[in-house]
């Protein structure tokens, strides 16, 4: 078996008022080799400055590009994004299926997004109950 990792491009990520939110998908996006432009919940808008200005720093610490963790704070600048399909490759809206299906009408990059639906968890038969039970309520919350 061979496995081969193909950078997408530049992402980008319009998300909830989670802050660890930023860092798991900057770390995703850097190690899949690919940019990202950050919009998280304006709640978290001071808190998702500092950790970006912090994996920017850590970037720069390890000789890797530290422009390929971007941050924007408002509305306005992912409208103007959305408009950016020929330097955007992605867009991924997390949040209500209201902020996939507003992302969606407002540009031609792709959108990977959302529906409503049920996310399932299976288990093997021979899970250990403490583990399983463990991971099911981490995937579900």
């Amino acid at each position: 078996m061979l496995r081969v990792t193909a950078p997408i491009g530049v992402i980008l990520v319009v998300f909830e008022s989670r802050p660890d939110a930023a860092v798991q998908i900057a770390s995703l996006c850097i190690k899949s080799g690919n940019a990202v432009i950050l919009k998280g919940g304006k709640e978290a808008t001071r808190s998702n400055a500092a950790l970006v200005a912090a994996i920017r720093a850590g970037l720069e610490a390890a000789d890797l590009p530290a422009d390929a963790v971007q941050f924007v704070e408002s509305r306005e600048a992912v409208s103007e994004l959305l408009k950016m399909d020929d330097h955007i490759d992605l867009v991924i809206p997390r949040g209500s299926n209201a902020l996939v299906k507003a992302v969606q009408s407002q540009t031609r990059i792709p959108v990977l997004g959302h529906a409503d639906g049920i996310c399932s968890v299976y288990l093997h038969e021979d899970a250990v109950p403490s583990k399983a039970a463990r991971l099911v309520v981490d995937s579900k919350t």
